[in-house]
């Protein structure tokens, strides 16, 4: 039960980090064009949803200040 805690905990820690890489990426490959408009913000849209579902779970309920820094992000 302990390596799951830890495991958890660790998931908690980087989930932020994962969801900025992710939007960088996209916003990166949508200025190569690689990505059209549209397709980036489905795209962002989907990062959002995903990162509000992780906040919403019973299990995150200490990373309520988290939301804000990764959506202030979203905006291409």
């Amino acid at each position: 039960m302990q390596m799951l805690s830890t495991s958890i905990s660790t998931e908690q820690r980087l989930s932020e980090v994962d969801i900025q890489a992710s939007i960088a990426y996209a916003k990166a490959l949508e200025k190569a064009g690689i990505l059209t408009k549209t397709e980036l913000e489905k795209i962002l849209s989907g990062l959002e949803k995903v990162f509000i579902s992780f906040i919403n779970c019973h299990l995150c309920s200490g990373l309520h200040t988290i939301p804000t820094t990764v959506l202030q992000q979203r905006a291409p």
